[in-house]
């Protein structure tokens, strides 16, 4: 038997312009090459046939796929795909890996070449293309894809390949089901499974997110139940079918705790008169579109889910469903029982909490841009017995604000202080919003709740725990020592000093807590659709940064044991709910991974031990002088190198705007008053952070024994920059391909 031809070496797509115009070897180094860095020059790439566009340096290997090699053999289904869906993946990943092989534009055909450079910016997007079907999907700096990314890169630094790209995978199921083209409408359950299921529902499901009238629900149900030929109801009855089957989907997964062939079949029912409902604009409208969003992210179909959530949303506001408020009533509706107004304001307090969801774990732009509240009309508002939905809309407010201030301004609208300033206000705020919860609630890595509460307070602490995830992200993967220097510069004399320092340790943190209560909830059978399995991959990639930038910490045995029953935890749900094995594949890939990464660099922890304050200080000092531009100049980046390319935001007044709410909260203490809440004690030497957009099979970084690694020079504008800036008015929300 012939041996296969030697892998060929990785080589880098394109040179920098300073090295291609000194005719020197250039490398995948940001934000500037080893020759720049050394040279004290600006490093700058464009496309070489476009000179206007930047592109993003990297190291790309030739992937080539034998006409009958294993991969292009499609892998076992999963539980809802088709044949044919698993040979279009098969072809999908050759596609794609030849794609990604072609390193500059002069070796590539197709129109789309020559509207759009071959090299992808790292700072605003970095995504998968299925160039046969002219599939793409992006996501934005929130979703734990584009964390993954920053992953990639500490790896990297060992010549570790990426672990990103087996997540391309994931994007038919997240984006796509299969309708046939004639209705089939299949009869509602016998009475006694009726019961169960809309039981299992209201109990269950309805407490959180309580937007249908529960009588007139059931009698819709029970009417449903006793028509022969249910092809023949009217259309205005369309929008109350269509939920009767999502209610009965949802139920029968409740009861089984787990996605069920009974939740498939009624929910593919609902899909079918997805259609209908958008031509009939109205309340039940609404509320079928919202029970779709639920049942879809409960299966791990978030983009569908984002897309039903956006119907809801449009339809609410041609409904005036946001106008109810207390302080600032309006009359501009056509609801004028107060009765009524609640009830509209209680489904419109639904719409805020799924969408700013959805937007923190997407990072895809908002269509709410104001939550607050008061639109759920005051204390008579308030549902007997635990308001789980006045909790969630609290957060849902700040998730919010989270998302605005991670990648919702321009570069020069904020200052770097008023970037930290914000984040520490934010911070406070999500400190002093779990206050307000009842102790058994409150988001601790442990919850002492009755079991029939269990799944909902430990809804509320994900969400709490990934909105902390996404609000300290740059801490996480910044070098410790400089992020500390750019706070001390800053804000010194701030009491939230200490918290934000401690921004890895809290992101490490609510890492181990989203996994610890998911392994909680599955233990006591409590599992949910309410409780999505986005947040634990984010969790799992939180923590293996930390493990990456902290190879020799004390923790780190327990931590590899989080990761493993994390990673495997999430690819079991994947799996469940029918995602594509590839994708699995990849997610339980990262422990392997965070393992060979330890192997590999056993320096590394002396190395981040050996970064002093003062060092981290002088870097920054270079950085913002390193291209021969001073500090007041640096807030606009020149025309547009990658790497400075920014999301440096500053109020034209020049101050940071608090929350009235919170004006009396104090930041000094450290997770002050979240009872047995508090981000780990223990301050782990960081080291570094990373850009975006590698291809599969891809090796990345300097070579073994390099001392430097990816962000050492970043201060905290170009941090800011690098990860978080995206444009609204120029329609480029998102970063990534493929929705999880």
């Amino acid at each position: 038997m012939e041996e296969p031809p030697p892998a060929k070496k990785a080589r880098l797509s394109m040179a920098c312009n300073e090295c291609r115009r000194r005719k020197v070897k250039c490398d995948a180094e940001y934000p500037q090459c080893r020759n720049c860095a050394h040279r004290n020059t600006e490093c700058f790439t464009s496309d070489p046939r476009r000179p206007d566009i930047p592109v993003m340096r990297k190291m790309i290997e030739d992937v080539e796929v034998p006409a009958h090699s294993a991969d292009n053999e499609p892998l076992a289904s999963a539980p809802s795909q088709t044949g044919d869906a698993q040979i279009e993946n098969a072809q999908l990943y050759s596609s794609i890996s030849r794609s990604d092989a072609t390193p500059t534009g002069s070796n590539a055909a197709g129109p789309e070449l020559d509207q759009i450079s071959p090299v992808y910016h790292p700072y605003d997007m970095s995504f998968h293309s299925e160039q046969r079907t002219n599939r793409f999907k992006m996501m934005g700096a929130s979703s734990s894809q584009c964390l993954m990314k920053s992953l990639d890169l500490y790896l990297g630094t060992v010549n570790i390949k990426a672990v990103s790209p087996p997540f391309q995978h994931g994007m038919r199921h997240a984006e796509e089901i299969t309708l046939p083209l004639r209705l089939t409408l299949p009869p509602f359950p016998a009475s006694d499974t009726r019961f169960t299921y809309t039981d299992a529902y209201f109990t269950r499901i309805h407490v959180l997110w309580p937007f249908l009238d529960v009588d007139e629900t059931k009698n819709s149900i029970n009417y449903f139940a006793t028509v022969t030929e249910l092809n023949s109801v009217s259309r205005d009855q369309i929008p109350m079918l269509a939920s009767a089957y999502l209610i009965m989907s949802l139920g029968a997964d409740e009861e089984a705790r787990a996605v069920t062939s009974d939740g498939e079949n009624y929910l593919q029912a609902a899909a079918e008169l997805l259609g209908h409902l958008v031509v009939v604009p109205y309340l039940p409208a609404v509320q079928a579109l919202l029970l779709f969003t639920v049942a879809y992210r409960g299966r791990n179909k978030d983009g569908l889910g984002w897309q039903t959530m956006g119907l809801a949303i449009r339809i609410a506001h041609t409904l005036g469903l946001h106008r109810h408020s207390a302080i600032t009533p309006s009359d501009q509706h056509g609801v004028k029982q107060k009765r009524d107004q609640l009830y509209h304001s209680r489904i419109w307090g639904v719409c805020c909490c799924l969408e700013k969801l959805l937007q923190l774990e997407s990072g895809r732009p908002s269509a709410i841009f104001t939550v607050n509240r008061d639109q759920m009309m005051g204390q008579e508002q308030r549902a007997p017995g635990h308001d789980f939905l006045q909790w969630n809309v609290g957060l849902a407010e700040y998730q919010g604000e989270i998302s605005h201030h991670m990648y919702g301004h321009k570069p020069g609208e904020r200052t770097a202080k008023e970037i930290i300033l914000n984040g520490a206000r934010l911070d406070t705020a999500l400190l002093a919003w779990a206050r307000e919860i009842p102790l058994q609630f409150q988001p601790t890595s442990a919850l002492f709740c009755s079991k029939e509460d269990l799944h909902f307070a430990a809804f509320l602490s994900i969400q709490f725990h990934q909105s902390m995830i996404a609000l300290h992200r740059a801490a996480l993967i910044a070098p410790r020592m400089a992020f500390d220097a750019e706070v001390e510069k800053h804000c010194s004399g701030h009491p939230s000093k200490h918290r934000l320092k401690q921004g890895e340790s809290i992101c490490t943190e609510s890492a181990r807590t989203i996994i610890r209560l998911s392994m909680e909830i599955q233990e006591n059978k409590e599992e949910s659709r309410i409780l999505s399995t986005g947040p634990i991959l984010l969790a799992c990639v939180a923590l293996s940064i930390s493990l990456v930038k902290n190879p020799r910490g004390k923790m780190q045995a327990a931590d590899l044991e989080l990761l493993r029953v994390g990673v495997e935890f999430t690819s079991d749900q994947y799996l469940k709910s029918g995602q594509d094995r590839r994708m699995c594949q990849g997610v339980t890939g990262i422990l392997e991974k965070i393992r060979q990464y330890i192997r590999n660099n056993p320096s590394a922890s002396k190395r981040l031990r050996d970064h002093t304050v003062e060092e981290a200080l002088s870097t920054s000092d270079h950085m913002i002088h390193s291209n021969g531009r001073p500090p007041a100049d640096y807030t606009t980046p020149m025309a547009p190198p990658p790497t400075y390319h920014a999301a440096v935001s500053a109020t034209s007044s020049g101050q940071v705007v608090g929350n009235p709410h919170f004006a009396d909260v104090s930041g000094g203490a450290l997770y002050n008053n979240i009872n047995d809440w508090r981000p780990d004690r223990s301050i782990h030497p960081r080291s570094d952070n990373l850009p975006d957009s590698y291809g599969p099979g891809q090796s990345l970084g300097p070579e073994p024994g390099m001392d430097r690694m990816p962000f050492d020079d970043y201060n905290a504008e170009q941090l800011w920059n690098w990860m978080y800036f995206v444009d609204f008015e120029e329609g480029s929300p998102a970063l990534m391909q493929q929705s999880l």
